[in-house]
């Protein structure tokens, strides 16, 4: 990983740590919550599993931030695939305050953080970009139903990750790598 920036190191190691408990609180909510008890109840209430997950993310609301002013100060040269990894940490900025705050993280919207942080320990390995893709589809489907769909939060989110395809098009179209590399 030449090249890289001191909070691109830091983003490296937190994801390599982050997948672990990300993906444990996915498949917790998968194996070990009944969700149709879930989706019956009239409020969406915030357990154990929902805080550790939301800790889980703040570092990457704050790496987006820091990459986005590396990208937009910093850069040495600017190409298409530095300008679709920008457009990617803003739309996905524009969604973190309502990924943040939501009350209840269902298995179909973790599992998309949980798999991009596994993404960036393998970033030559292309055929798993489209897992994610289809995590992202996933979560998609997950939020037009109920009770998702009827919630602003949840909603808005939807919006997110709709106009989150927009730049990973962009990304697979310039063929550009999960490598990192700025100068």
């Amino acid at each position: 990983m030449s090249n890289m920036t001191f909070h691109d190191d830091i983003w490296f190691s937190w994801s390599s740590v982050a997948w672990v408990p990300m993906f444990w609180c996915t498949f917790y909510r998968i194996w070990c919550e009944k969700q149709s008890t879930f989706v019956k109840e009239a409020a969406l209430k915030t357990d154990t599993v929902d805080t550790i997950f939301r800790i889980l993310l703040w570092p990457s609301a704050i790496y987006y931030i820091a990459d986005s002013i590396n990208l937009m100060f910093f850069a040495e040269a600017i190409d298409q695939c530095k300008i679709s990894f920008f457009v990617h940490h803003v739309v996905t900025l524009v969604g973190a305050g309502s990924a943040l705050t939501i009350p209840h993280y269902p298995w179909f919207l973790m599992l998309p953080f949980a798999f991009h942080c596994f993404l960036m320990m393998f970033p030559l390995i292309g055929w798993l970009n489209y897992i994610y893709l289809a995590t992202v589809f996933r979560n998609a489907y997950g939020l037009h139903q109920a009770p998702y769909i009827e919630i602003a939060k949840y909603r808005h989110i939807l919006y997110v990750v709709y106009l989150l395809l927009v730049p990973l098009i962009m990304l697979w179209g310039f063929g550009c790598s999960n490598e990192r590399e700025l100068s």
